[in-house]
């Protein structure tokens, strides 16, 4: 689903308009989806909202904010586990009014971009995102969720850290440990959880098992990833054998009553894939 970004969609002003303007977005198109995707042939009982690193941090979101019957399952992808507090972001909001120098609902697309992108260079990572207090740990549930896949890559902040050796330190506490701690979380409210490790050891050795990982394996084929340089070496039988599997994992996922792991497998639990 597409939704605003940066200041247009997460400008954290609430005298100037509506705060959360990207994740307003995606809740009308989830809206949208419950009210029609009968016509389509699909069950408004039974919907799954998947997303992968800021796509999760907005599954995350949902959630711990939704307070309609929008979704059933949610699958999790190497998201972000920080939650972005009204304070942070309201300080971060008045430094880009700052470089804007202009009034935000009247400046120029240009000057925002321009503007924006002055704010990131002198950020550590994405400077705008979602506010929501309670992202990691949510007191209220969406309604009607009933299981929750969570996955996670065993170098997933290799592209964020500036030595190599710092990736599994990393991955540990911005990815790993946050994402078994949220686990424990919502199985102690009463949801369906399991938490996944994927350790996919491919082509060249310096990337491994990386940051978007799973992109390749669930879109497009291997003429589109077979370029890119964290897929050199791979090859073609390798690709579409990973590819099937992992697909294969997501689909028993949706399609189960519940969650299509094993019933001796504890709620909140780590396999391999």
């Amino acid at each position: 689903m597409s939704y605003r970004l940066g200041a247009f969609g997460f400008l954290y002003d609430p005298s100037i308009g509506p705060v959360n303007l990207g994740m307003e977005d995606q809740l009308c198109a989830l809206r949208w989806i419950k009210e029609n995707i009968a016509l389509f042939g699909g069950d408004p009982d039974r919907v799954t909202l998947m997303g992968q690193s800021a796509g999760g941090y907005s599954v995350l979101f949902h959630i711990a904010n939704v307070q309609e019957r929008l979704f059933t399952k949610a699958i999790v992808m190497s998201a972000p586990f920080a939650s972005t507090g009204s304070g942070k972001m309201a300080r971060t909001s008045r430094k880009y009014k700052k470089l804007l120098g202009a009034d935000p609902k009247t400046a120029s697309v240009q000057d925002i971009l321009k503007a924006q992108d002055e704010l990131a260079k002198a950020s550590f990572g994405m400077p705008f995102s979602a506010v929501s207090d309670n992202l990691t740990s949510p007191e209220s549930i969406a309604p009607g969720l009933s299981s929750v896949l969570l996955y996670c890559q065993k170098d997933d902040a290799m592209p964020f850290v500036p030595f190599r050796w710092m990736t599994r330190i990393a991955t540990s506490l911005i990815f790993m440990k946050p994402m078994y701690r949220y686990a424990s979380h919502l199985y102690k409210k009463g949801i369906h959880t399991v938490c996944k490790l994927m350790d996919w050891r491919h082509g060249v050795k310096p990337f491994g098992a990386v940051h978007c990982m799973e992109l390749p394996l669930l879109f497009g084929s291997y003429d589109t990833w077979k370029d890119a340089p964290f897929m050199h070496g791979v090859s073609e039988n390798e690709y579409y054998q990973k590819s099937k599997q992992l697909k294969s994992e997501i689909a028993s996922f949706v399609n189960s009553s519940i969650c299509s792991f094993p019933k001796d497998m504890p709620r909140s639990s780590m396999n391999d894939l």
